[in-house]
């Protein structure tokens, strides 16, 4: 009875040196590349306007870089969000476009890089995301080209949010039509 233990044990222990040796891997591969992420202060900015009210917040300029050389990979974004509101009463309030524009210390608008798609806001179209009624709010993600170097020469001093809006009044009608029931 011992030996078939014996004989079992051992079957057991070379099954799991096996699986030891299987389960190995070569070499770990690290990582080259690392995500770069550069704060804006202040992180939340109010804007006071009516009927549109605006407040970025949560911005961030997000760049992939080379770990070993400091090279940046992939082209500065600037990421966070946009709130908007319609604070007026009597005006429904048509999100047509939106763009952000980069100030440098000179009062010059600083241009992302040619090779970089123009850095305007997204609306979302035909929803209930493009209008806003009175008192309502939307909140959209700022996801959006930011000038290549700027983030770190800290040249940026003020980021201006442009959004193009339609007004058009919120009017209530009523109407009565005669009816003869039979």
């Amino acid at each position: 009875m011992r030996t078939g233990w014996g004989v079992a044990a051992f079957g057991s222990l070379l099954a799991g040196l096996a699986l030891v040796g299987c389960g190995q891997q070569g070499p770990v591969e690290v990582a080259k590349e690392e995500t770069r992420t550069t704060s804006i202060e202040p992180n939340k900015i109010p804007v006071a306007g009516a009927p549109l009210r605006v407040e970025a917040g949560d911005l961030k300029v997000v760049e992939t870089v080379e770990k070993a050389s400091g090279k940046v990979v992939s082209a500065p974004r600037l990421k966070g969000t946009l709130k908007l509101e319609n604070v007026g009463t009597d005006q429904t309030l048509r999100l047509i476009r939106g763009e952000v524009a980069y100030i440098g210390g000179d009062g010059k608008a600083i241009p992302v890089g040619a090779d970089q798609e123009k850095p305007a806001l997204k609306f979302n179209s035909y929803s209930s995301s493009e209008s806003l009624d009175p008192g309502q709010k939307n909140d959209q993600t700022i996801d959006v080209a930011y000038p290549a170097g700027a983030a770190a020469a800290k040249s940026v001093k003020h980021i201006r949010i442009l959004v193009t809006y339609a007004s058009s009044p919120h009017k209530t009608q009523n109407f009565e039509i005669p009816v003869k029931i039979q």
